[in-house]
């Protein structure tokens, strides 16, 4: 709530908001929207940045399959973004001990190992996703306040956070529920709290060119993303957008070893310690594309080009336990390598969004924010681990060490198993949140008599079977007789209820009606955290067999689509369990009808069964002692 105006030409402002973001990149952009999706109203927003306007800067390049099927959520988004984007469909990898005796090592087509509603990356600019995020929260009424640095913050009393922000007009005071920080890798907010930052900076250095070239480049691929591993070292290249008069650009970077790079340094040292590094002239640019990419290469114009040292860092948390967070590129800073930065922020901020906003609702305690660390911690690890080591890799120089990295690529890449591994890890499509007590499964056993072989089929789907596990990744593609837009027509969280095989039909499953019955119930008695449900029939089980359903059960779906709760049987108690307990809910609706659905039990206990048995042993046992 808005509790105060700009001072014309003042210095002081003092207003109020749920929650302010530091940073309009495409971390802070992305959380921003997923707020306004959950219902948090725009003027309770603060989204501040430092520039006066978005730098113009390729940077980031490519949006990969999981940041797409998320970013669906924000009507018009990703359309924009194919609008005026490239597919990008595969990855090559080249080996040799230069461009003449280059050879194929691998080609990993990303959308034979997933199922995904965008099986495929989009290639453009950094900049042309914040201008895309920036107007979908414009057509929602909020806008960057720009220009605005932070000062500093405190916590008050009550717990809200006083932030200071400096700009022309002077100094601006806001109060507010959450801090955000998604202020890249020289984090203001990172280091107000204090947070260590470890890892390591690289030897050596990179250097990046988004360009133009006067003809293009037969020798390489407009549709994948290509690794050309070379006694000079590595490189890889990937075709952009058109630009000017230009059909097509190329996005490129290459590691220069210490002897390579040693030419582009001042000779003074930084307050790390290392020398400077200065931009590479044109022609030497050139001559390294030339050298490294291929000798095709005449370049008409160089559109963006850095010359950077790779760090490999993750902060040591990503919240103070209490309303300040961190997300994004403030969290982690990793190796260019794959494209794997800017989707990891995108996916920290949805993550981070309709946690925040549920608790801003009031709808769940406090204590659900906690999970977004433990969920995503682990994953910025992994993320800097798989850059670290493909880093390294690219750019080993020793003969004998190339050797040895070419033969294990090969082998690799003729294995089915490790091929799906790579292209579901590069689409970020792999990582679930199966280990984080949040999600949850409960497994009801048919009674052993008489329901013996039901119960048999159930232990093997559980433990032997592909199927969804709770924490796993969902996506429209896998739910077939669904409409499409299920997942992204409502914000909350979601229940799927299954009919359940014909084979598999137990006497006490529900009917239909009941299955419907019970949906709307949950969706009228959650006061909003569950915002939608679904029933699959019996004859449409069938159709998406990688969730693995055979007896009656209900999904439970977060709104960042993954799986909360899986449940067999079907059991209001345990929806209504799940989320008092794992995500805090404070309140539900009528007492009364929550009490009456929660008697339902689908099954008896193996104890009342094993008592019926028990007994009719023993009557049987006496009769024949009597003969």
């Amino acid at each position: 709530m808005l509790v105060g105006n700009w001072c014309e030409g003042g210095s002081f402002l003092f207003m109020e908001f749920n929650s302010v973001i530091v940073g309009a990149g495409p971390t802070g952009l992305t959380l921003a929207a997923e707020l306004l999706r959950q219902g948090i109203p725009a003027d309770t927003i603060l989204l501040v940045d430092e520039l006066a306007a978005p730098l113009l800067h390729t940077k980031a390049s490519v949006l990969w399959p999981r940041s797409l099927e998320l970013l669906d959520h924000f009507a018009g988004v990703v359309p924009a973004a194919e609008a005026v984007g490239m597919k990008l469909l595969s990855g090559c990898i080249f080996a040799g001990d230069n461009q003449d005796s280059l050879k194929r090592l691998a080609l990993i087509n990303i959308s034979s190992y997933f199922i995904s509603s965008f099986p495929w990356g989009i290639l453009l600019e950094q900049w042309r996703t914040e201008r895309i995020l920036t107007e979908y929260l414009a057509r929602h009424n909020l806008h960057v306040t720009r220009s605005t640095k932070l000062v500093d913050y405190k916590y008050f009393e009550d717990g809200a956070v006083e932030a200071r922000f400096e700009n022309s007009a002077g100094m601006r005071v806001v109060r507010t529920k959450f801090l955000v920080g998604c202020d890249g890798g020289k984090s203001k907010v990172r280091k107000l709290l204090g947070f260590d930052f470890k890892g390591e900076t690289l030897k050596g250095s990179f250097y990046s060119a988004h360009f133009t070239v006067k003809n293009p480049l037969p020798d390489i691929n407009t549709s994948a993303l290509s690794l050309f591993l070379m006694s000079s070292g590595g490189s890889f290249v990937t075709p952009m957008p058109g630009h000017g008069k230009h059909s097509i650009s190329y996005m490129s970077a290459l590691d220069l070893s210490e002897e390579q790079d040693c030419i582009y340094r001042c000779s003074e040292l930084d307050s790390h310690g290392n020398q400077p590094l200065l931009e590479i002239p044109r022609k030497d640019a050139e001559r390294l594309l030339q050298e490294r990419l291929s000798k095709n290469i005449v370049v008409d114009e160089i559109i963006w080009q850095s010359h950077f040292r790779v760090n490999e860092r993750v902060t040591s948390s990503f919240s103070d336990g209490r309303r300040v967070f961190l997300a994004g590129d403030a969290c982690h800073a990793h190796s260019p390598i794959g494209g794997q930065g800017q989707n990891t922020g995108i996916q920290e901020a949805i993550n981070l969004g309709w946690k925040l906003a549920l608790v801003i609702k009031g709808l769940v305690s406090p204590e659900l924010l906690s999970t977004y660390e433990r969920e995503r911690q682990s994953i910025g690890q992994r993320l800097v681990d798989f850059t670290n080591r493909g880093t390294k890799a690219s750019a080993l120089r020793d003969p004998t060490l190339q050797y040895l990295r070419n033969t294990i690529m090969s082998f690799v890449a003729s294995r089915e198993f490790l091929r799906d591994t790579i292209a579901q890890t590069i689409a970020e499509t792999i990582y679930n949140y199966r280990k984080c007590d949040i999600n949850s499964e409960r497994w009801e056993k048919p009674a052993l008599i008489p329901f013996f072989w039901q119960r048999r089929r159930q232990n093997i789907l559980r433990v032997l079977t592909e199927r969804l596990h709770a924490g796993d990744r969902v996506c429209a593609q896998l739910f077939p007789m669904l409409p499409s837009n299920f997942f992204s027509e409502t914000a909350g969280f979601k229940a799927i209820f299954f009919q359940g095989r014909p084979y598999a039909k137990l006497p006490s499953d529900l009917s239909l009606d009941a299955l419907h019955k019970l949906g709307e119930e949950l969706v009228k008695l959650s006061f909003g955290t569950v915002t939608a449900y679904a029933v699959v029939t019996a004859d449409d089980c069938s159709l998406s067999s990688s969730i693995g359903v055979q007896n009656q059960c209900v999904l439970l779906i977060r709104p960042d689509d993954y799986v909360a709760l899986r449940s067999e049987p079907v059991s209001f108690a345990v929806v209504a369990a799940y989320l008092r307990d794992k995500i805090g809910q404070t309140k539900f609706g009528d007492e009364d009808a929550v009490r009456s659905l929660a008697k339902y039990k689908p099954l008896m206990n193996d104890w009342v069964h094993g008592l019926i048995l028990l007994v009719l042993f023993g009557a049987f046992a006496a009769r024949r002692l009597c003969r």
